[in-house]
């Protein structure tokens, strides 16, 4: 989830319907963040399969190809660091907390939001 601000509220970088291609429209700054990871990952030899929007607000997910466990491991970190820091360059703030907003939709987790 890229998020323009958490402090004094969490505000996430934008609002868009699950896998909607105006979710990443040209220019905007979730397409330059997604479009940096991508160029990230795939020159550190990751093979990226796809990325898109998610239902969730600023929720995108980034999906790599099959691995190894010990190279899939690797992978994790990379993808993770590298998603925290190009958020960061371009002024956001990435989280993969799985709920965020309790009134919106989440991924991978049942229980209440995560609290900053």
């Amino acid at each position: 989830m890229l998020l323009k601000s958490t402090e004094p509220e969490i505000v996430p970088v934008d609002y868009h319907d699950w896998s909607r291609s105006n979710a990443t429209l040209a220019g905007s700054v979730a397409s330059k963040v997604l479009e940096e990871i991508a160029d990230c990952l795939q020159t550190a030899g990751l093979k990226l399969e796809m990325y898109h929007a998610e239902a969730g607000p600023g929720q995108y997910e980034v999906v790599t190809g099959p691995m190894e466990p010990l190279e899939a491991a690797d992978a994790l970190v990379f993808t993770r660091e590298t998603i925290y820091n190009v958020a960061n360059k371009h002024g956001c703030k990435a989280t993969l907390a799985p709920r965020v907003f309790d009134n919106t939709c989440q991924y991978g987790f049942l229980g209440p939001p995560m609290k900053y």
